[in-house]
């Protein structure tokens, strides 16, 4: 009897970890599944590497629309002399280059590089705390590696805003409700908060509230709190300024 449990175990294949492309292919269609075996096997290389090649990629593409919108601002700022207006524009066009220089192209692919990994460092710790502080326990290396792969939705999004900007020809782009709302001054407080509710950080929020509890093992509703606490955080970040122009 002994013989045959030994024999079926050893008959009994070990499962085969999921490769990179099978755990992306989950991300985005079965989520849950997703998380389940990163938690079992963390890893992180690939959609790190992915998510900085299409920020630089991005910034290549789109870094015309954003410096003609701010020489259209600069040239219709009310607040600024003829000549302030003419230095400021002299100053964006010394920056630009027709030529391709490689040191600078390095250099802007290291600092978007670490751009992004400092921003998934980040995230996983506050969510790291946060679930500690519920007395939960949780791997930093099993979070890093979720937040890593929940930040591939920025891949989708990248490309859908730059179609966006080439067709329309500016860089002023939205994704969510902050689009239909006119009247309403860039930096204004409505559209702070509307910009934060587009659909990738919404498609983010949820995908971080479905890895929480297999990451993590808190419930469901914790993990709503914890996101929903974070996204809060983030709101205030962004309005931090706001409040310092309206205090002064």
């Amino acid at each position: 009897m002994g013989n045959a449990s030994t024999a079926m175990a050893v008959e009994t294949p070990a499962t085969k970890p999921y490769g990179y492309l099978k755990i992306i292919a989950y991300l985005f269609f079965e989520p849950s599944r997703a998380f389940r075996e990163l938690s079992k096997t963390p890893r992180w290389l690939v959609p790190l590497v992915l998510c900085s090649l299409v920020a630089v990629g991005f910034e290549a593409a789109t870094s015309r629309y954003r410096m003609a919108d701010l020489k259209e601002r600069i040239s219709n700022d009310s607040t600024l002399s003829p000549q302030e207006v003419s230095r400021r524009l002299h100053n964006i066009d010394a920056q630009r280059t027709t030529s391709i220089s490689y040191t600078k192209v390095a250099l802007g692919a290291a600092i978007l590089t670490g751009i992004n990994v400092m921003k998934v460092i980040a995230v996983s710790t506050i969510l790291l705390l946060s679930t500690l502080s519920l007395r939960e326990r949780a791997s930093f290396k099993q979070l890093f590696s979720a937040v890593s792969f929940i930040f591939l939705v920025t891949i989708p999004e990248k490309i859908i805003v730059a179609a966006l900007m080439v067709v329309k020809g500016s860089y002023d782009v939205q994704l969510g409700p902050a689009a239909f709302v006119s009247g309403e001054s860039e930096g204004s407080l409505l559209i702070t908060v509307l910009e934060r509710l587009d659909i990738f950080s919404i498609w983010i929020a949820i995908l971080m509230v479905t890895a929480l509890p297999i990451v993590t093992g808190i419930s469901k509703r914790r993990a709503a709190v914890v996101v929903c606490c974070l996204w809060a955080g983030w709101l205030l970040l962004a309005m931090l300024p706001i409040k310092l122009i309206d205090i002064n």
